[in-house]
């Protein structure tokens, strides 16, 4: 049950990066109605800006990103190593 749980976070890390690029989409598609120098307008460029330079990352205490790829990589690990224990016995 814990390693379930441990999945599911690194699957909702994975998102919320993927969510935050979506977000630059969306601003840009919410523009366009809005006057060149309305408040409104400068407000989702300050919000792109800010989601172009702030990206979100999710580590392990700064050792590796914690996403969809390190679910993968430590499954194929895992196996590697249960395959080779296979073959030792």
């Amino acid at each position: 049950m814990i390693n379930v749980g441990t999945i599911e976070i690194m699957f909702s890390c994975d998102l919320a990066i993927k969510e935050a690029q979506n977000i630059i989409v969306i601003c840009y598609k919410y523009q366009q109605p809005f006057l060149t120098y309305s408040e409104e307008k400068q407000e989702l460029i300050n919000l792109v800006n800010q989601a172009i330079n702030d990206k979100p990352t999710f580590t392990a205490a700064g050792f590796f990103e914690i996403n969809r790829k390190t679910v993968f990589a430590l499954l194929g690990t895992t196996i590697a190593y249960f395959i080779v224990l296979i073959q030792i016995n």
